[in-house]
């Protein structure tokens, strides 16, 4: 918005100038620096999407099959409520601070 706003301002020494095309590939490369970091953003909102919605099946799954099959376990109801409660605040916490984190990262860079 700033380059535009300048070139607006100096529309006429520019013309005169005859700096139109220097101003305009300015204008470009900061444009698709801005989409480059909007598509960088969006892609990593979409993995913490998909984060959220696939951690709480995997790791109940996964938590289950060691208990039943590797460590010979029974699954008792009080125990799959138990996990189930806990796997879920793993899963709010585990996409919020990785969010957190990823946006940190890009801003520094």
């Amino acid at each position: 918005m700033n380059l535009v706003s300048q070139a607006i301002e100096g529309a006429r020494v520019m013309k005169m100038s005859g700096w139109e095309n220097e101003l305009q590939k300015r204008i470009l490369n900061a444009r698709a620096r801005e989409v480059k970091q909007i598509q960088k953003a969006n892609r990593s909102k979409a993995l913490n999407e998909g984060m959220f919605y696939v951690t709480y099946g995997v790791v109940s799954t996964t938590i289950f099959v060691f208990h039943v099959y590797i460590f010979d376990g029974i699954l008792i109801t009080r125990d799959v409520f138990t996990v189930l409660g806990l796997v879920n605040v793993l899963q709010l916490e585990l996409t919020k601070h990785l969010s957190l984190g990823v946006n940190v990262r890009q801003l520094c860079t």
